[in-house]
């Protein structure tokens, strides 16, 4: 068995969190601000694809 290990790599790996929605402008609010408040992960990030 082989074991890589590499010091650099980050303690905390990113997380990407989507929110699949379409002209829905109050549920997604909702959705943000309820990560905003409750989320603490430090490697969290919010994205959503540009039209």
């Amino acid at each position: 068995m082989r074991v890589i290990f590499n010091a650099l790599l980050p303690r905390t790996p990113r997380v990407s969190i989507i929110i699949p929605t379409k002209n829905q402008q109050p549920m997604l609010q909702h959705c943000l601000v309820t990560l905003l408040q409750t989320t603490h992960y430090p490697g969290v990030r919010f994205g959503w694809p540009s039209t």
